[in-house]
């Protein structure tokens, strides 16, 4: 009897202690969870529903996970066991989650539509449903209008034609919106819902008044109202008014830097000065916070005053010394101004804090290759591609770089690759064609050169028409196109420069130097660049050439002195989208930092 006893006593305390691992292991999991390590949530959630597949809260947790990372299939797979053996509080989230992946992987947005409803009559308060169901019908009218399915930014929105169709999806979208503002009014989705759709109907006074109401709202961090409110201001010339909802914006969230950058050209034409006091003020009264020299440096870079750029960078990397992001913009700015030196210390530093920073080593992919180290600058441009395959500008770079090294029939691949990421990407196109014309593939050198001029309408400062026209041999369309450049940006550095080389390759020498002067004169800096630039080849031997390059040299750098840090990188930034200036065969290298 005793030995009876004694088995029952030792099962029972087995059995207690694994319901205990096993309720320790479930809240490992969801901690995991909740502190975004998704992959490892759903991976002990889906063993769970192997072994009970009507666990509803483990399907619950992999969806939560899911949508997260994102993962659509598992999301509706899991959905499904929520949806039979759920409770109905759970049901709004995991609609919405089905709604989210059909709007986003499958494009289905009639499916949506009906997801987002099913969270709403569940759950009439469930404004989030309103703002996704709101969303999808402005897509709907955008689409019905355009007949496009892609309108992720609001620059596209500004150029809607109404139309009867679009209208009725657009108000559609208006009553979600407005009801979140019954629901909610504190809260800022409803007010920046009905900016936009007053946006896409030229209702600028409108517009400008919900986006207002948006940014005043407590819960506000919306980037495309703040771009909104910055774009209507500075068409009325409202200069004051605009700079402060930068500095606001900039105030409730620094990674919504990186919708301004449109808005911040008309900025720093028209208000450079007010704007840069009001940021100096900011950054001397929250002495510890990092952004707002380095927005300083920012507007400075604009400015192509890249030795002010570069000095508040630095102030910024010493506000946050473990930040692998500031580091990485400070030798992003060095490779502008030729120190090579500099730029590589602080990419291995960036390096050394993130050893999954793509940007660092591609960074340091530039100033190895401005140093003559080409193999070492595709060595590092090849592991930045690892980290990001998805990067289309990352093959381009790389082809680049095989281009001049000479690497023909690698190049054309990384052009290719590019080409499939970036199907827009005129340079791309470029590139490739010069490779074939080298490989004496003229017909599909050609081909390539039409794309590009047939990409490249608008002539602005990432322009690159001209060169393909003149290897189509039509030097005269080149020309006019140079002109038109000249024209829209008479003062941007890049293009100036573009000129130069253009009529270098055409043997007009004396233009040449002009606007090669000019464009050293507006802000170029990137000397290394320029030495080792082909395209100036006809220019090298001339007296004024060497004047030039002897007054405009790249000085003699000291050593760095980086901060000393303690720790890994706690940076919040180290993935926020950057400046991207894809104009690398017009030698234009302002902003090497590709968008993330």
């Amino acid at each position: 009897m005793k030995r009876i006893v004694f088995i029952f006593v030792v099962l029972f305390c087995s059995s207690l202690l694994m319901a205990q691992n096993t309720a320790k292991t479930f809240e490992s999991a969801k901690e995991a969870v909740e502190n975004g390590r998704y992959e490892e949530g759903i991976d002990y959630f889906r063993k769970q529903l192997r072994s009970d597949p009507k666990d509803w809260v483990s399907a619950y947790y992999v969806v939560l996970a899911a949508i997260n990372v994102p993962n659509y299939r598992e999301v509706m797979e899991a959905s499904e066991v929520v949806i039979r053996y759920g409770e109905e509080d759970a049901l709004p989230f995991i609609y919405r989650c089905r709604g989210f992946a059909f709007q986003n992987d499958r494009k289905d947005y009639e499916k949506a539509i009906e997801e987002y409803t099913r969270a709403i009559r569940i759950d009439k308060k469930d404004y989030l449903a309103y703002a996704f169901r709101g969303y999808v019908y402005r897509i709907m009218s955008i689409e019905e209008m355009k007949g496009k399915n892609e309108f992720d930014t609001v620059t596209t929105y500004q150029r809607i034609v109404g139309s009867k169709t679009g209208e009725k999806n657009l108000k559609r979208s208006d009553s979600d919106f407005e009801r979140i503002v019954e629901l909610e009014p504190d809260n800022a989705c409803g007010y920046a819902g009905l900016a936009m759709n007053s946006y896409i109907r030229r209702e600028t006074k409108e517009a400008l008044e919900y986006g207002q109401r948006a940014i005043a709202a407590t819960t506000q961090n919306d980037a495309n109202v703040y771009w909104l409110v910055l774009n209507i201001l500075s068409q009325e010339e409202r200069w004051s008014e605009a700079c402060d909802i930068y500095i606001k914006g900039l105030s409730s969230n620094l990674s919504m830097i990186s919708s301004f950058f449109s808005v911040e050209e008309v900025l720093v034409d028209n208000c450079f000065t007010t704007l840069l006091s009001k940021l100096q003020i900011q950054s001397n009264k929250e002495g510890n916070d990092a952004q707002w020299p380095y927005a300083i440096g920012r507007l400075y870079g604009k400015r192509y005053n890249h030795v002010k750029q570069i000095e508040y960078y630095k102030k910024a990397y010493a506000r946050q010394p473990t930040s692998d992001w500031y580091a990485t913009r400070v030798a992003e700015a060095m490779v502008e101004v030729g120190n090579l030196t500099g730029a590589i210390a602080y990419a291995n530093r960036a390096i050394d804090l993130n050893a999954k920073n793509s940007s660092a080593y591609y960074i340091r992919s530039a100033a190895n290759y401005y140093s003559g180290k080409g193999e070492d600058a595709i060595a590092d441009i090849s592991y930045a591609i690892e980290l990001a395959p998805t990067n289309g500008f990352y093959y381009y770079r790389r082809g680049f770089y095989n281009d001049n090294l000479r690497h023909t029939d690698d190049a054309i691949e990384d052009y290719s690759a590019a080409i499939e990421l970036m199907p827009d990407h005129a340079y791309s196109y470029l590139g490739r064609g010069d490779m074939y014309e080298i490989k004496g593939q003229h017909s599909l050198a050609r081909k390539d050169y039409r794309k590009a001029v047939s990409l490249d309408t608008v002539p602005g400062e990432n322009s690159c028409a001209q060169y393909a026209y003149l290897q189509l041999g039509d030097t005269m369309s080149a020309i006019r196109f140079t002109d038109v450049l000249i024209d829209s940006l008479p003062y941007n550095a890049g293009v100036l420069y573009d000129a130069a080389c253009l009529y270098s390759r055409i043997g007009r020498t004396k233009q040449a130097l002009d606007y090669l002067e000019s464009s050293l004169r507006a802000g170029y800096t990137s000397i290394a660049h320029m030495l080792l630039d082909d395209d100036l080849d006809a220019l090298r031997e001339s007296e004024r050439y060497k004047q030039l390059m002897e007054k405009y040299k790249p000085k003699v750098f000291p050593e760095e002195e980086l901060p000393n840090i303690s720790g890994r990188s706690n940076s919040e930034y180290t993935d926020m989208p950057t400046e991207q200036n894809t104009d690398e065969r017009s030698r234009n290298l302002r902003s090497l930092a590709p968008r993330q």
